[in-house]
Order: structure tokens, then C-alpha cells, then sequence
């Protein structure tokens, strides 16, 4: 298994646990053979890049009934396709879990694809994909983010923020309450 320590603070805030982000060396070989020249093969760069791209998702999907999300990143493969990363929540690796990268590719016909599946988009992040229909946001006026026509809630940017100011808060926390001792 390839490994990651950390899961990116974006999969944290949508319900991903905090384990190590894993891909299997098969993966591995398919994402960078394109899938037996089925898809576009990703460059090295880009694999390696696999953690940047998830923390900085420009979209995440929770399809329904599905295990895995889908983030939508705002780097493209060599077709102009935009990259997506599968990743599987929770998953036992020996006597361990961790969150598996179970795909990742150039997704053609992304535009028609995210506008199928927009009731299952569940976080728009700051780098925004231009060439897809992501929903508009809505502000409610309580404040709370929702996606147009909808009254779903949408989490974005500043829910990232803050949930990362909490975690920081509460390693302080920790930290100060383990000096005490």
C-alpha cells in the first residue's frame, strides 16, 4: 500500500475519519497506465499531486447508496478531462483502516455527468472548475449556503475554515490540558 499520514481536512468535514488516505499498487498501475489505455494514463506529476488534488477538491459527490465520494478536482489530463479521485471511507488494510483511493482518471463528458448527479453534490470548494454546471450558491438568510432551487445544504469554503480553526482549537486544547499535568 502507498500511503498518505493524513486524511486532507476537506474529507474530514463531509465525514471521511481521520485515518491514513492508502492506494493499492494496483491502482497505482492502472491510473498510471490508463487503465489499459482505455483512459488517458495521469503523469507522474499528477499522481503524486493525488493528495493536493483531494485537499483542494473543487466538488465532492456523495452518490446515493454508494460507499465511495467522488471529488471533482480542478486539474485536467492530457484529454482536457477533468481529474477525479475515488476514495472508500474506512476500509481494512490487515490489522489496520485506512481510506482508500480506490480510482482516479479523467472524467469525459464531466459536464454532463455533474449536472446528472448535482442532487449528490455535497461540498463546492474555492477552485471551482469553470468548464462544469456546478450549482450556484444561495445564501438563506440565515446565513447557511444552500444550492440553487434546493434547500439542501451545501458545505463549502468557509465550513472548511472553520471546521479547521476547531481542529486547531482543540489540539490546543489537548496540548495545554497535557502540560497541566
Amino acid at each position: 500500500m502507498l500511503e498518505h499520514a493524513r486524511t486532507p481536512a476537506v474529507l474530514r468535514l463531509v465525514g471521511v475519519p481521520a485515518l491514513p488516505i492508502a492506494m493499492a499498487p494496483g491502482i497505482l498501475y492502472k491510473i498510471s497506465g490508463g487503465k489499459g489505455g482505455e483512459r488517458p494514463p495521469l503523469s507522474a506529476r499528477q499522481i503524486a499531486s493525488i493528495p493536493e488534488l483531494l485537499d483542494e477538491a473543487a466538488a465532492i459527490y456523495q452518490l446515493p447508496g454508494a460507499m465511495s465520494l467522488i471529488v471533482l478536482s480542478a486539474e485536467w489530463d492530457t484529454k482536457d478531462n477533468p481529474i477525479v479521485v475515488c476514495v472508500r471511507p474506512d476500509v481494512p488494510y490487515g490489522v489496520r483502516r485506512v481510506n482508500a483511493i480506490t480510482t482516479a482518471f479523467g472524467k469525459d463528458n464531466a459536464a454532463a455527468w455533474a449536472a446528472r448527479n448535482r442532487d449528490s453534490l455535497i461540498y463546492v470548494g474555492e477552485k471551482t472548475n469553470p468548464r462544469l454546471p456546478l450549482p450556484g450558491l444561495i445564501y438563506h438568510q440565515t446565513g447557511a449556503r444552500e444550492t440553487e432551487g434546493s434547500s439542501r445544504r451545501l458545505l463549502g469554503p468557509d465550513d472548511l475554515r472553520k471546521f479547521k480553526q476547531a481542529v486547531v482549537a482543540a489540539l490546543h486544547m489537548t496540548d495545554n490540558a497535557y502540560r497541566q499535568r
